[in-house]
């Protein structure tokens, strides 16, 4: 090997790449893992599947880091921690309308649209949204459906639209309201309360009495608003980034919080196992490069102006080089200068670090319910359990779920859901002896470990549909038992019944107060939780679809054109005669057709 920098693939018996490196050394690095001296489990469990290692010199170490942050996206090896969550950030978005629409977005940008955030989740920035719907009552409807309204919708009579779409409010005073949300989303309410004071006084001298109220109640608003934004807030109108790391033996947790015209906006927390041995500077390098670059090069409405990162960590001056010969502004980082700022990277810091005790007691918590659940149930080496549930509305939709629980908690990448057969649909003893073979089914075609318990929401039937299913894939009951869980009389809380190899196990034996008792009805409800999710999604595609599929003459081109055109079913069903027929495609006979169906569905 070469004494250059470059990256390195660790690669298993079945050639499928376990770890992706980098390093200034490539032959001094990988030698190191073949010295005699002590690694953590976790590294020796990698160097015991090693096979075959392979090799790419590169001119640099950026260069490097480059090519590692790539592969580590494209072939997500086992040993890599992975960082990002792989959903792109929202944002605020106001469209280039002449009555601009207010609305959340994700993913490409178009260049005539306003942008601002990025939020660091979809519920802080569906917060903003609803303030300021409240406050300047901008419409958040589609085009579609704003352009062909006859009369104002419910956002009005709510005090959430200004309805601009029947003429409530002119272009002028809906501009100044556009403005003003405009200053808002930049962290600027002192200005906006000033122009809406002055506002308020022009119109209460024009005596337009009804507009001064309402201008009274977006000051009064926007004062409460202002108060809640004070916290750690910087004079400075900065746009910032905020990073701290929590490392130990078993996690490493990073924490991001967003700062945005000089407030906190939200934060995200990155919490991973720690995999292998590695450097607090190189933690923070793997960090940025998913943080702030994509598949497509760099994430640039994702990089602020500034990031403020701890004393103690080293950057590469090669990846800031890189990130700012890609951006239109540069980007500055460096350590906190001020107050606030030393303010906002110890509430990082200590988030991340709250975050790993919190982890680790919730393993230790996980622990203690597994043990105490091998030890009722009498059995040894219990690592992961599954568990089955069916949700279905009469039949209809039915769906199953599939959750594992192990030593750590929920392992939500192992979920699973199965569509029910519709000629099974509405017999639950069916449906989970169809799912559950499925399930082992999959996990013996792999080869892979199969759990000790597989848990089925329900009685006697369930249980015995399970074991049925297991039975017929040869897998025997000292290999995989199966245990229901059903309700009890009242169907309350703590009053379950537990069966088990053919029994009900006694109160005596599992206490309501008992960590095994609580470990079952956790997995019970997560199970019905994620069946009933499904269930959900999988009833309102069926609705959508089956309604206009009934229809003669809507075929599925326009089952997608009037749905485009309404901007979705709820603009569809309150439409008029008129408004159907002026979808390309609809003609005025079709249009009354469709309209019969409509208002026989809306009376039901």
């Amino acid at each position: 090997m070469d004494e250059k920098p470059g990256v390195y693939l660790m690669k298993g018996g079945d050639g499928k790449v376990l770890y992706v490196g980098k390093a200034k050394n490539i032959k001094k690095r990988v030698g190191s893992y073949f010295q005699k001296k002590p690694y953590d489990n976790k590294t020796q469990s990698l160097i015991s599947r090693i096979e075959d290692i392979e090799v790419t010199v590169t001119a640099n170490e950026t260069e490097a880091l480059l090519l590692e942050n790539s592969l580590i996206n494209q072939l997500q090896p086992p040993y890599n921690i992975i960082f990002r969550d792989d959903k792109s950030y929202p944002y605020v978005a106001l469209s280039n309308d002449k009555f601009p629409r207010m609305f959340l977005h994700r993913g490409q940008r178009k260049k005539d649209n306003k942008y601002f955030g990025p939020y660091p989740s979809v519920r802080s920035i569906r917060e903003t949204i609803e303030i300021m719907q409240k406050i300047f009552q901008l419409r958040q409807c589609e085009d579609s459906y704003f352009k062909n309204r006859k009369k104002p919708c419910l956002q009005y009579q709510i005090d959430r639209c200004s309805a601009p779409c029947v003429k409530k409010i002119d272009q002028k005073n809906y501009s100044k309201d556009v403005k003003n949300s405009l200053l808002f989303l930049k962290g600027k309410v002192r200005i906006v309360i000033e122009q809406l004071v002055a506002d308020m006084d022009i119109a209460a001298n024009n005596k337009d009495f009804e507009r001064a109220a309402r201008i009274r109640n977006q000051i009064q608003s926007l004062r409460v608003v202002n108060q809640h934004q004070r916290v750690f807030h910087s004079n400075n109108q900065i746009d910032c980034d905020v990073i701290s790391c929590s490392i130990t033996k078993e996690y490493v947790c990073f924490y991001l919080i967003i700062i945005r015209g000089g407030s906190i906006i939200g934060s995200r927390q990155y919490l991973e196992a720690f995999k292998l041995e590695q450097s607090a500077d190189d933690l923070f390098a793997h960090f940025m490069m998913q943080q702030y670059m994509n598949e497509t090069g760099i994430n640039t409405s994702a990089i602020p102006d500034l990031i403020i990162v701890p004393k103690r960590i080293n950057i590469s001056e090669g990846l800031i080089e890189h990130l700012n010969d890609n951006l239109d502004n540069s980007v500055q980082l460096r350590c906190s200068a001020d107050r606030v700022e030393q303010d906002w990277e110890n509430m990082a810091q200590n988030s991340a670090q709250h975050a790993i005790k919190a982890k680790v007691s919730q393993d230790e918590s996980y622990v203690n319910k597994i043990e105490d659940l091998a030890q009722v149930l009498e059995l040894q080496g219990m690592e992961n359990i599954v568990c089955f549930d069916i949700s279905h509305l009469q039949g209809t939709n039915a769906v199953s779920s599939c959750v594992v629980f192990n030593y750590k908690g929920a392992l939500k990448q192992e979920y699973r859901r199965f569509k029910i057969s519709s000629e099974i649909a509405g017999d639950d003893c069916c449906s989970i002896y169809e799912t559950v073979k499925k399930y082992f089914d999959k996990l013996v075609s792999i080869n892979v470990p199969l759990p000790k318990v597989a848990i089925v929401d329900g009685g006697i039937g369930q249980v015995h549909a399970a074991q049925k299913a297991l039975s017929e894939l040869a897998i025997p009951t000292t290999c995989v038992q199966v245990l229901g869980i059903s309700k009890g009389p009242n169907r309350k809380p703590g009053e379950e019944r537990i069966l088990y190899k053919g029994n009900e196990i006694s109160r005596e034996s599992l206490p309501v107060d008992a960590p095994a008792f609580m470990l079952l009805q956790e997995v019970r409800d997560e199970a019905h939780r994620f069946a009933i999710t499904g269930h959900r999604k999988a009833r309102a595609n069926y609705q959508t679809n089956s309604f206009l599929e009934n229809i003669a003459g809507i075929g599925p081109k326009k089952r997608q054109d009037l749905l485009k055109y309404f901007g979705g079913l709820q603009g569809l069903m309150s439409a008029s005669v008129f408004e159907l027929a002026q979808v390309p495609g609809i003609n005025e006979t079709l249009a009354k057709r469709l309209f019969s169906e409509i208002c026989s569905v809306n009376k039901e």
